[in-house]
């Protein structure tokens, strides 16, 4: 649209690349066609990722509450097909949100650095944001080995590249490990007094059995 406009006409901000050098003239052709553009951008990712986080936190709760339903009914081996299904379907969705949520994440952590680092000296202590942002595609395979669902496809469709990076995922395992340490399960003890411990049912489903009913009186 702005090559129809004559260069120089007052009141409009032309890009100016390549006049005095292979980038935009000025900061306010730079401000106007690059990093205005990457603000909007940028806003509009920090609204949608509130947004997401939001969400994210009731599907979790919603997953862990089917996720329990799942495992009782299925120990009662009562699960109908409809109900699995659902679960199965769930299970999927909640795994592709978290993946999009982190490499949106990534994404607007980066152009932040880039937004940053236009404007704050000194530019030498933007190097880490720099390299950070130059190794997005790295990052972006390590969300995707971060999922058992992906290593496993990656297994079976290319097992040369799998046993090639497999021990690069045993050290993302030790330090998601290291950071993410799991919640201690109680001792083999404390489960079987656990499971001995009479439920507020049973006791209940014990008195309904043992319940009998008064005999007719003969009038």
């Amino acid at each position: 649209m702005l090559t129809t406009v004559p260069y120089g006409t007052q009141g409009v901000v032309v890009p100016s690349i390549g006049i005095s050098r292979c980038w935009f003239d000025d900061d306010l052709e730079t401000l106007v066609y690059f990093y205005g553009p990457i603000a909007i951008l940028f806003i509009c990712n920090i609204g949608l990722i509130a947004s997401t986080a939001w969400n994210y936190k009731k599907i979790e709760k919603i997953a862990l509450g089917i996720q329990m339903k799942s495992k009782t009914e299925t120990e009662k081996k009562v699960l109908p097909p409809v109900e699995y299904e659902r679960q199965k379907q769930t299970t999927k969705n909640f795994e592709e949100f978290k993946t999009k949520f982190s490499l949106m994440t990534l994404m607007c952590i980066c152009w932040i650095a880039e937004i940053l680092s236009w404007k704050i000296p000194p530019i030498e202590i933007w190097a880490f944001t720099d390299v950070l942002n130059s190794l997005q595609g790295f990052f972006i395979f390590v969300i995707f080995l971060s999922y058992r669902k992906n290593r496993k496809t990656l297994k079976r469709l290319h097992p040369k590249l799998y046993a090639f990076i497999q021990p690069f995922i045993n050290i993302l395992r030790k330090i998601r490990n290291f950071l993410l340490p799991k919640k201690s399960t109680p001792s083999s003890g404390e489960a079987a007094g656990r499971s001995r411990e009479p439920s507020i049912s049973s006791e209940y489903s014990d008195l309904s059995d043992n319940y009998k009913p008064p005999e007719p009186v003969a009038a």
